[in-house]
């Protein structure tokens, strides 16, 4: 599963995905639940210091419409059993949802998945020599939520 977004449908998304800022949202793409667990996982990624943190920027509801306006059925549906398959990792892991986990599960959680291989592209002077290895779903989130947070 790989996502690449071009500058023309970067520049379209960037400006087209405004997040409702309301407390009574309604995602579009992801149940309530959902959008809770996407939440917690980018505000894991990126939390509140001195700064605002994902949540605060709402990351959480601009994925949902990239995802929504962005993916096919086959991308969503795919998108859908990837985080499913995180959450059990952390059911089995630990016997509770990412959401419940303590920091140092969470913090474990991630550190486990930063140890799984990625092999990125190699360029040569703008020509590949060789290509991108299997991307993981948390490196694909990952970049999700940080493209999410820089473009709010």
């Amino acid at each position: 599963m790989g996502y690449s977004l071009s500058g023309v449908v970067f520049s379209s998304m960037r400006n087209g995905c405004k997040v409702d800022p309301g407390l009574d949202w309604e995602p579009i793409f992801f149940t309530k639940e959902l959008a809770i667990f996407i939440g917690e996982l980018a505000e894991h990624f990126l939390p509140k210091t001195t700064t605002p943190g994902a949540k605060d920027v709402m990351v959480d509801r601009f994925l949902d419409q990239l995802i929504a306006a962005t993916y096919n059925t086959d991308g969503k549906k795919e998108f859908s059993q990837e985080l499913a398959t995180f959450q059990k990792k952390c059911q089995e892991q630990y016997g509770k949802s990412f959401q419940d986990c303590s920091q140092e599960e969470r913090d474990a959680i991630f550190a486990a998945e930063e140890e799984i291989n990625y092999e990125p592209a190699i360029y040569l002077w703008g020509n590949k020599i060789k290509e991108e290895g299997k991307v993981s779903f948390y490196r694909q989130l990952k970049g999700l939520v940080l493209f999410g947070y820089f473009s709010s």
